[in-house]
C-alpha cells in the first residue's frame, strides 16, 4: 500500500462498529459554531489526536452543514468519521508512534 502518513486510515465496518460502541462513552471535546471548522478548530483536533485516537465532536448547525463539516474535519485532521448522532460526530486517527524516537 502506498499510503501516506497524513491521509485518512481505512477502517472495516466491524472495527467502525466497535469505535462507534466506544464513542458514546465519550464527551465532545470540541465544538464546531456557526463560524465552521476553523484553524483553531483544526489544530486543537491535531493536538488532541496526538493522545488520543477517538474524538468526539459538537456542531451547532444542523445535520446538512454538519456533513459539510464532517468533511472538512476529515480533510484537516486526516481523520475518519466513524459515525453521527444527532449533532455529534466522532473521529478516529490512530495515535502516533512516540515522536520522541528516532
Amino acid at each position: 500500500m502506498d499510503e501516506n502518513a497524513d491521509s485518512t486510515p481505512a477502517l472495516g465496518g466491524a472495527e467502525k462498529k466497535k469505535l462507534r460502541g466506544q464513542a458514546q462513552l465519550l464527551d465532545a471535546k470540541v465544538s464546531v459554531g456557526k463560524n465552521g471548522v476553523t484553524a483553531a478548530t483544526l489544530k486543537t483536533l491535531e493536538a488532541l489526536f496526538k493522545k488520543e485516537a477517538l474524538v468526539k465532536v459538537r456542531f451547532a448547525e444542523g445535520r446538512a452543514a454538519m456533513r459539510e463539516r464532517i468533511a472538512e474535519i476529515e480533510r484537516g485532521a486526516g481523520a475518519l468519521c466513524v459515525g453521527s448522532v444527532g449533532r455529534t460526530a466522532a473521529f478516529f486517527r490512530p495515535v502516533p508512534a512516540d515522536e520522541n524516537l528516532g
